[in-house]
Parts: structure tokens; C-alpha cells; sequence
């Protein structure tokens, strides 16, 4: 009796293990960010935070603004 011989190719390999391999990165990506993120000691100073809050809201407030004059 003989055994049938597979033919393993790159198709087949990607069809069984593609996921695996796609989660495996995924995994490494998020350690990769998890080990490179800020150090949140280094936050923004005060006077960064409060321009950066008025600019939001002057952003927001043009993009929610209904007058066709100003927009």
C-alpha cells in the first residue's frame, strides 16, 4: 500500500497557517508598541494642553458650523 504524497506549496501553506501567521505579527506589533510607547511622565505642559484644547474646539466649532458665509 502507498501512501498518497502531498504537495505542499506555497498556496496550501498559506491557506492552513495564514491566519496563525497573521496573528503571530499582530502579537509582535502590539509588544513592539507596548515596549516602545512615551513615558507618560513626560506629559504635555500645561500651556501645550490649553492651546491644544482651544484649537480642538475652534476645529470643531468651524466643522459644525452651519453659516455657508463662514464655512
Amino acid at each position: 500500500m502507498y501512501w498518497k504524497v502531498r504537495n505542499l506549496g506555497p498556496e496550501h501553506l498559506v491557506r492552513q497557517y495564514g491566519v496563525h501567521a497573521a496573528l503571530a505579527v499582530s502579537v509582535l506589533m502590539n509588544i513592539l508598541l507596548l515596549l516602545t510607547r512615551p513615558n507618560p511622565s513626560a506629559a504635555i505642559v500645561k500651556q501645550e494642553q490649553k492651546r491644544f484644547a482651544e484649537f480642538a474646539r475652534q476645529v470643531t466649532q468651524h466643522l459644525l458650523d452651519g453659516s455657508y458665509i463662514s464655512y
